[in-house]
């Protein structure tokens, strides 16, 4: 991880620890919905609340990093979820925490999430030199699987158990230590000027164009058909 930069190692850092925010959020939210309604459906329905959000607005999130500077949207993206989990553990505390507002919060979260994980993603060739990619892309993906899926929930679980805002007071804390990795950042992360020109026309001609390239590209339509299957069986 060193031989790759100190710029690898905060996107590193703000990656793992944002995903473990959302590792925690993904089984705590739904753990306090269970304390405030007996209602099944209303509890399902935060995976609704989680899923759709982000399924409506991920070709317009993957145009605003396509054309604004990175390392902004993911200072935005993180700084706004720890304040925002930061008020839903002052609620919880205070036991105000509504059932609408874990609708909202889950929402929210579902977007910034994509957002914040795709810029990630997207900034690295950027941070990171050619011969170095596939190593800092695979550390990148390997580490927010296991945060993610693996450490979070169940911690998110344990917290819930020792008291129920703490889930939430540490998935803020999480959210700003990603935030202040993200902030070391010194290089340029705006998007070059020649793909800005490049992506400056409309917003439905941009989806359009990029469908169109997403079909014709045999082993990127192959991706995209096995990740979606695979998101749908997960």
């Amino acid at each position: 991880m060193n031989s790759l930069g100190a710029d690898y190692r905060s996107i590193w850092s703000g990656n793992a620890s944002s995903n473990l925010a959302d590792g925690i959020t993904f089984i705590a939210i739904p753990l306090l919905a269970v304390t405030l309604t007996d209602d099944p459906l209303a509890v399902s329905g935060l995976a609704i609340a989680h899923s759709l959000p982000r399924v409506l607005s991920v070709l317009g999130i993957g145009m605003l990093i396509d054309r604004y500077d990175r390392r902004r949207l993911l200072l935005a993206a993180n700084f706004s979820r720890a304040a925002v989990f930061a008020l839903l553990a002052a609620l919880v505390m205070i036991d105000a925490a509504p059932l609408v507002a874990l609708y909202v919060v889950y929402a929210v979260m579902g977007v910034i999430e994509t957002l914040s994980d795709s810029a990630a993603s997207a900034i690295l060739p950027q941070a990171v030199e050619p011969q170095g990619l596939d190593r800092a892309n695979s550390q990148i993906a390997g580490t927010q699987t296991v945060v993610d899926e693996f450490v979070g929930p169940p911690l998110g679980g344990f917290l819930f158990a020792a008291a129920a805002f703490a889930p939430s007071a540490l998935t803020a804390v999480a959210f700003l230590v990603a935030g202040l990795a993200y902030w070391r950042l010194r290089g340029s992360y705006i998007v070059p000027l020649a793909d800005r020109t490049a992506a400056s026309h409309g917003v439905l001609s941009s989806i359009r164009e990029g469908a169109i390239w997403t079909w014709r590209h045999g082993l990127v339509r192959l991706l995209v058909i096995i990740g979606a299957l695979a998101c749908v069986a997960q």
